[in-house]
């Protein structure tokens, strides 16, 4: 059955892995992966993994087969299957290796053909493709040392592939190279890579475990972790996108990482993980005799389902099990434990839900204080490239984080209470930055309610026209604290014409996901001198934090989906697209060292800026703990709005239930293979011309990459509208 999560309507699909199938039709039927087209019940499972051909059906394309010893050996098969009975001598017809040229039968010495697998007319095409799963045989070893298994396993391996193809299935799942004497995984990598361009419509996925058998020598792969061969051959195939993972689960899950016992999970949940296989060694029984996964699978098999399109139930049912059921009545008690699972999940925040639609998507970060209207857009968000000024949706997704409005009050009555306190009181001017739709001002007109505050002026200075004509619709039309509000735009010739009494509080929600990213910085430059020197600025301070990230589904999208190394970024979608920082729900992503604070901007009345503005620069030395690949590096931020009051999108620190804030991202070119153990070092630099700011990045190590965004060639941010007398800089 599909299983669907109640509370976020999710789902997944289950199905069983098979050691064999014997007619193909009664095996799904019995399994209730067929529905009866006259049944109104849901079926119990979606898919079967199935061999595509038997799995002792080792093919020889050299040697002749005595017809006698042929039909000994696969007996077993021809009895169940009843579809399958080589005569003959058995030869392989092979035109090549990876050329594709494979025909679909044995040769026999009279050249007659016969058949390696069951026809494609047991099933119909639809059927095919929404049941089937496709398993390529154990024996095949294409990195054998032994010249003669690797030339017939690579004969072997593009038959059943061709034929996977040829069938429609959606995917095809191949071993990963860990058992027997191993030539390394480059020629393995070289025949998937060539299958995967050769089939561009069938995704193949490796099999790998989450934690080597113990039976593998700890030599075999490096530091025994099973991730390293992933990435080993994931790199062969230049990361192509029709490569997936299928992630098997044991009895013992991997070893906890550097972020604790659900660092491994995460680890994986970064990599394109399509089919999760649960082994029935991974179950315990419980006092009723039905299986059931222990407190740490739980947690394991919890976190990755949140991004596992599908799972299996794998391995050999129990004796006590099958006391009393068939083996196929078996597995479903497993479908239904898992269904049960994966339906008791928590329900997700509000945060969770709004970010879906966003997910992984990189969009251009917003800039507040660009003028022109026709810079608007219709959505929340824009696509990598765009250029992106606050849209309505914005507004819309900004005025209903009602947790950022909780903490604006807490921090505005706060200073209003310390004001009062320390001058006695007195009519206080308010200067609003970035009002939006005059969400903030009504913040502030609450905490004046709330403390007895008398507002003498609210001033809200706004770049959108349309937002504010918003404001000055709720000032004409809402209660008799809005009329002490004035309008205006936040350019210096628009301001300076409403702003007529110097500002007591200066309050400004134009946080950017980086923190500085929203020029907040330049604006209180540009506005100096109508604010008192004892004013209150909130927040008072924040400070960026960065951390190295892997996230090779952010990549993908910014590299049009193709596999790396294809072309060079210049020539496959430009160098620019890689030079611009962007904002993103990262949600198959996993950080490969904790963040660490980089650009720290304290706000104070009166402090007039150097004559390189607000410029920084920092480098910054991280420790891995488990190798990874380097994507780029994802941005946050705290800020203290007054006193001990904050907010903050540190992964570590998060204000619960925060919903504005998506993290910055800055990527990289190429990605970098980091090991484990090791130390990644990034520079970073705010730089800034008379009208512009830009970022600019680099790796110092563990290798040496290009400096992107130089002089801001591919990413701008504007603020020419707020300081147009401004004099140049040399740079």
């Amino acid at each position: 059955m599909v299983v669907v999560n109640e509370h976020t309507g999710e789902r997944v699909g289950v199905g069983v892995d098979l050691i064999t199938v014997g007619v193909l039709r009664a095996t799904l039927e019995e399994l209730d992966v067929l529905s009866d087209p006259s049944s109104t019940e849901t079926r119990k499972m979606d898919f079967v993994l199935t061999p595509l051909a038997h799995p002792r059906f080792e093919r020889d394309v050299f040697s002749q087969i005595d017809a006698k010893s042929w039909s000994s050996r696969n007996r077993s098969y021809s009895n169940v299957s009843g579809t399958h009975t080589p005569q003959g001598s058995g030869r392989l017809s092979a035109g090549g290796s990876d050329s594709g040229e494979v025909s679909g039968g044995l040769s026999s010495g009279g050249g007659a053909s016969e058949p390696f697998t069951r026809a494609d007319t047991e099933l119909y095409t639809g059927e095919w493709m929404s049941s089937v799963l496709g398993k390529v045989s154990e024996w095949i070893r294409l990195d054998s040392i032994d010249n003669r298994v690797r030339s017939n396993s690579e004969a072997a391996f593009f038959q059943e592939l061709s034929y996977a193809a040829h069938l429609s299935l959606k995917a095809a799942v191949v071993n990963a190279p860990i058992g027997g004497p191993s030539g390394g995984v480059a020629n393995f990598g070289r025949c998937l890579n060539a299958a995967l361009h050769k089939y561009p419509t069938l995704k193949i996925m490796l099999r790998v475990p989450a934690r080597m058998p113990d039976s593998v020598p700890v030599s075999r792969v490096k530091h025994g972790d099973p991730w390293e061969l992933w990435n080993a051959i994931r790199s062969l195939c230049g990361a192509h996108p029709n490569l997936g993972v299928a992630l098997e689960i044991g009895s013992q899950l991997p070893p906890s990482s550097a972020f604790g016992p659900l660092g491994a999970a995460e680890r994986w949940i970064a990599e394109p993980l399509q089919l999760l296989l649960l082994s029935t060694s991974a179950f315990q029984l419980n006092k009723h005799g039905f299986p059931v996964l222990s407190k740490p699978h739980q947690a394991f098999a919890r976190a990755i389902f949140s991004v596992v399109p599908q799972l299996a139930i794998c391995h050999r049912v129990p004796a006590k099990i099958l006391e009393n059921r068939t083996v196929y009545r078996a597995y479903h008690l497993y479908v239904d434990y898992v269904a049960h699972l994966f339906g008791k999940q928590e329900p997700p925040s509000r945060a969770d839900t709004l970010a879906i639609p966003y997910r992984d998507v990189p969009m251009a970060p917003l800039q507040p204080l660009l003028l022109g209207s026709y810079l608007t857009t219709g959505g929340s968000g824009l696509r990598a490239g765009a250029v992106a000024a606050p849209s309505r949706g914005f507004f819309e997704a900004g005025e209903g984080d009602t947790v950022k409005w909780i903490k604006y009050e807490e921090a505005l009555k706060r200073c209003f209470d310390d004001r009062s306190n320390a001058s006695g009181g007195g009519a206080i001017v308010v200067v609003v930055l970035g009002a939006g739709r005059g969400g903030l001002v009504q913040a502030v007109l609450n905490a004046a309610t709330s403390t007895g505050t008398v507002i003498d002026e609210v001033y809200a200075l706004e770049a959108n026209a349309y937002a504010r004509m918003a404001i000055q619709s709720r000032r004409d039309s809402q209660g008799v604290s809005w009329k002490k509000v004035s309008v205006g735009g936040i350019d210096e010739r628009s301001w300076k014409s409403v702003l007529l009494k110097k500002a007591d509080f200066v309050v400004s929600e134009l946080i950017g996901s980086f923190g500085d990213n929203e020029l907040l910085p330049e604006l209180l430059d540009s506005i100096r001198t109508a604010v008192k020197p004892d004013a209150i600025i909130i927040p008072s301070a924040f400070t960026s934090y960065i951390a190295p990230l892997n996230c090779q589904s952010i990549h993908q999208e910014l590299s049009g989906g193709r596999e790396a190394g294809a072309k060079t970024a210049k020539e496959d979608v430009g160098f620019c697209t890689f030079e611009r920082p962007y904002v993103v729900s990262i949600y198959r992503g996993a950080l490969l060292s904790p963040p660490q604070a980089c650009f720290t901007f304290e706000n104070k009345p009166g402090s007039a800026p150097s004559d390189r503005g607000h410029e920084r620069h920092l480098s910054l030395t991280y420790t891995v703990g488990d190798s990874g690949m380097l994507h780029g590096f994802s941005g946050y931020f705290e800020a203290v709005l007054y006193k001990d009051i904050t907010i903050s999108t540190r992964p570590d620190a998060a204000t619960p239930a925060l919903i504005t804030w998506f993290p910055f991202f800055f990527p990289l070119v190429h990605p970098l293979y980091v090991p484990r153990d090791s130390v990644c070092t990034v520079e970073l630099w705010r730089r800034t011309s008379h009208h512009q700011i830009w970022y600019e990045w680099a790796l110092t190590s563990p290798e040496i990459s290009a400096i992107h965004n130089p002089m801001g060639r591919s990413s701008k941010f504007s603020f020419r509208a707020i300081a147009p007398n401004r004099p140049p800089i040399t740079n």
